[in-house]
């Protein structure tokens, strides 16, 4: 049923679009690339109804078990920060965030591209608040992992951030052959990379950063937690869970601030 309307929602949007006046010799052109930009909103639209379906599968896992009185992991205190090629922003930060994210995930793709460079501007940049990211690739999504082990290579390089970015604006391309570009593109040496890539010790340390995301309470991408920075970990947390608004994170950092 959802196929048939997702189907059905690009059927109609192709005859509004081809209704308008147009030119007859450049119609085709744009028949052309009103096409591609159609199949690329049929497959935005499958990211997202298949994140859809998983969230209600941990909803519904959830509330069986809550009914069967199992409890479900608490509130966290504090979030440890990951390591430091994965910090963006000033060592003198009181205060930092701590992203779980995805790189197949749509709504982790958004914040990155609509909502981080905000958070920069303003936190980042200034020097009030470092921002630190921690892999967290869902089961459903089969080449997250494989980015995440890709960017945290090119951090042991130095090149953690760029490669980050790289990943944002290609997450629709995710393949062995990109993160070979993207090390060449930065200049990293590439047998190290290579030797890094196939590391079983990479693979685990994503692996061991999904349980403890789980640990800490964190359900699904991207998963925000906001605090005062204590050592090597973040404390007295506020979390934010999905796509949220700048105005959203306005206030939950100043909460954090005005709590310490």
């Amino acid at each position: 049923m959802v196929e048939s309307c997702l189907r059905l929602i690009c059927v109609l949007l192709f005859i509004l679009v081809l209704a308008g006046c147009e030119d007859r010799t450049g119609r085709a052109e744009s028949e052309q690339k009103l096409t591609q930009k159609l199949e690329e909103m049929q497959e935005e639209l499958r990211l997202v109804l298949k994140e859809v379906i998983e969230l209600h599968k941990k909803v519904d896992s959830i509330s069986v078990s809550n009914k069967s009185g199992t409890s479900v992991s608490k509130k966290a205190k504090s979030v440890v920060m990951p390591v430091n090629e994965r910090l963006a922003g000033s060592e003198d930060a009181k205060y930092a965030i701590i992203e779980f994210m995805d790189y197949q995930c749509p709504y982790c793709i958004r914040h990155a591209k609509q909502v981080l460079p905000t958070i920069k501007q303003r936190y980042i940049d200034t020097g009030k608040l470092r921002y630190g990211i921690r892999d967290f690739p869902l089961g459903f999504h089969s080449k997250a992992k494989g980015a995440a082990i890709a960017a945290n290579c090119a951090g042991k390089q130095g090149k953690y951030w760029p490669i980050h970015d790289d990943l944002v604006i290609n997450s629709r391309k995710l393949n062995d052959n990109l993160y070979l570009e993207l090390a060449e593109k930065h200049n990293l040496e590439m047998d190290a990379f290579a030797s890094c890539r196939t590391d079983p010790a990479m693979k685990k340390a994503v692996d061991d950063g999904l349980a403890y995301g789980t640990q800490v309470g964190t359900r699904g991408t991207p998963n925000f937690f906001i605090g005062k920075i204590d050592g090597d970990s973040i404390v007295d947390v506020v979390q934010l869970s999905g796509a949220r608004s700048v105005e959203a994170f306005d206030r939950a950092i100043q909460q954090v601030m005005a709590a310490n």
